[in-house]
């Protein structure tokens, strides 16, 4: 929670230093969820997807540290940031990279059909009874529609996301 808050009030300031600054600059934001996808860089485990991936080694307590909410692929994200820094027609907006909303069950399933048997047999059961986010986020459909006009694609499938994560 102590992220998700940092990240909210140094949006927050940002915001705050355009209106009251008024510099010569636009300002836009890209607001990501939970991150799944290909790593990008051998070192670097990343960390949502070093999570799931921990599902794989019995750790069950990664369900409790990521509750049910959105996800987006970590290659949209990028995409996302690029158009907000490029895109001359987005101008001063909050982008929100949130493509689909996601459950542990629908990860674990997904685990079963992607991988072999053999690197499943750690893999943890799905939740009882678990809960699904109501929410939508209505700005999410802008960024599927940058997306699709700078790049000719809307959001990965979160079959996608775990295949090229895992």
């Amino acid at each position: 929670m102590l992220h998700c808050a940092s990240k909210t009030e140094a949006e927050r300031t940002a915001w705050k230093f355009m209106e009251e600054k008024k510099p010569d600059f636009i300002l836009n934001t890209v607001l990501p969820d939970v991150n799944l996808g290909r790593i990008l860089h051998p070192r670097i485990a990343g960390s949502s997807m070093a999570l799931t991936r921990a599902l794989l080694q019995g750790k069950s307590a990664v369900m409790n540290m990521l509750w049910t909410q959105w996800y987006v692929d970590v290659q949209d994200n990028a995409k996302l940031h690029v158009i907000a820094l490029l895109g001359i027609e987005v101008k001063s907006e909050r982008i929100f990279a949130f493509a689909d909303i996601y459950t542990w069950t629908q990860i674990i399933e997904l685990m079963h059909k992607i991988l072999p048997e053999d690197r499943c047999s750690q893999l943890v059961s799905p939740p009882e009874n678990e809960g699904r986010a109501l929410g939508k986020i209505i700005p999410a459909k802008r960024a599927e529609e940058l997306l699709l006009s700078f790049y000719g694609k809307g959001w990965t499938k979160l079959a996608t996301s775990l295949t090229e994560g895992l």
